[in-house]
């Protein structure tokens, strides 16, 4: 919950550990968006392994095949 997160950035910032000092404080700048995420029952899982399949393919297709072909192969199942 959030109280627990505000507590270990405290924590983080007391340690001596600069690494983990940096990478609280860029944490602290989307803590709204952890907590909401961490009791949030929605996932956006299935949206982003969507997206990277498509990325995959654009990369495969990169200079060898028209728009045509692509979108084929992004409206397949299978692909």
């Amino acid at each position: 919950n959030k109280s627990q997160l505000s507590s270990w950035f405290t924590r983080v910032h007391e340690s001596g550990s600069a690494e983990l000092r940096c990478v609280a404080a860029g944490m602290e700048a989307d803590a709204a968006a952890i907590c909401e995420a961490i009791s949030s029952r929605w996932s956006t899982g299935v949206v982003e392994g969507h997206v990277n399949r498509l990325k995959v393919l654009i990369r495969q297709m990169y200079g060898r095949a028209g728009l045509e072909l692509l979108r084929r192969r992004v409206m397949s199942p299978l692909a």
